[in-house]
């Protein structure tokens, strides 16, 4: 399962989302690296990927992920 909406980056079922297998956020402003990360973690993890950290962030803060993967240098926050 991949997050990618913006409308649809909270899931609706909190419980069922905790109960999902490994979670990773993927973090990077270059969309082309953020698409071949997503594409190639999905097939084993539920993944939300972000071009923003700050989005990442508020991802994050209400729903536990088990490994986080961000670029380091991103417009909005290092």
């Amino acid at each position: 399962m991949t997050i990618t909406d913006p409308d649809k980056r909270h899931p609706p079922d909190k419980e069922a989302y905790i109960e999902q297998g490994p979670k990773l956020v993927v973090v990077d402003d270059d969309e082309g690296n953020l698409e071949a990360l997503t594409r190639m973690l999905k097939k084993k993890y539920t993944v939300a990927d972000f071009t923003s950290p700050m989005a990442a962030l508020d991802y994050i803060r209400a729903y536990p992920v088990d490994i986080i993967i961000s670029d380091y240098m991103m417009p909005e926050m290092n």
